[in-house]
C-alpha cells in the first residue's frame, strides 16, 4: 500500500457514491470520518477533504526498536498523521478520543481493516520475538576438581593434653609448660 498521506478533495456531485462512510466522530464541534471507497482504500476525511489512510506495514510496526505496539495504538498514529495532514491542530486528549471512536466504528462495521490491523501487530510481534528472544543452548561449567579430602582423626582425650601443650608453646615461646 502507499504509505504516504495526500489530500484529496471530495466533490459535493456523484462522487458521494463511491464510499461509504465505516466509522464517525465528532468532539467539539469537529467531525473526522473514516471512508472506505468502492476501490478498497481508505480515507480520514473532515469537512471536503481527505487524507490517504493506510495501514502500517510490519517494518514500520517494527522500526521503534522494541516490541510493536497495540492494534489500537497503530491506529492512532495513522489517524494523527492524516488529522495533521487535514492541518487540524488538536490536543493529544482529542486525538486519543477521535481515535477511539473511529476504532470502535471499525471493529463494528468493517472488521477486514481491523483484521488488517492485527495481522499486521501479530506479524510484527512475532518478528520482534525471533529477534529478541533467542534460546541458547548453555552448557553450565564443570565444578573444579577438588583433591581427595584427607581424613582427619579426631582428637581423643590422650591427644588433647598435647595438643595444649603445643597451642601453649606456640602462644608463649618463651614460657615452656614445664615451667608452669
Amino acid at each position: 500500500m502507499i504509505s504516504q498521506s495526500k489530500l484529496v478533495p471530495i466533490s459535493s456531485s456523484s462522487a458521494e457514491l463511491l464510499y461509504v462512510v465505516i466509522a464517525t466522530s465528532t468532539i467539539k464541534n469537529l467531525t473526522a470520518e473514516l471512508i472506505r471507497q468502492f476501490d478498497g482504500s481508505y480515507f480520514v476525511k473532515h469537512m471536503n477533504c481527505c487524507s490517504l489512510f493506510c495501514v502500517p506495514s510490519v517494518l514500520e510496526a517494527c522500526a521503534m526498536g522494541r516490541a510493536p505496539a497495540s492494534c489500537f495504538i497503530l491506529f492512532r498514529s495513522k489517524i494523527q498523521g492524516c488529522l495533521v495532514d487535514l492541518n487540524l491542530r488538536l490536543e493529544r486528549k482529542l486525538v486519543s478520543k477521535h481515535a477511539a471512536n473511529l476504532w470502535k466504528g471499525v471493529t463494528g462495521n468493517d472488521h477486514r481493516l481491523a483484521d488488517m490491523f492485527k495481522k499486521t501487530f501479530d506479524s510484527a510481534l512475532y518478528r520482534f520475538n525471533a529477534k529478541e528472544f533467542k534460546i541458547r543452548m548453555m552448557v553450565p561449567p564443570a565444578p573444579p576438581q577438588q583433591p581427595a579430602a584427607q581424613e582427619k582423626s579426631i582428637p581423643l582425650i590422650d591427644d588433647f593434653d598435647s595438643s595444649l601443650d603445643g597451642l601453649v608453646n606456640d602462644l608463649f615461646p618463651s614460657i615452656s609448660v614445664e615451667q608452669l
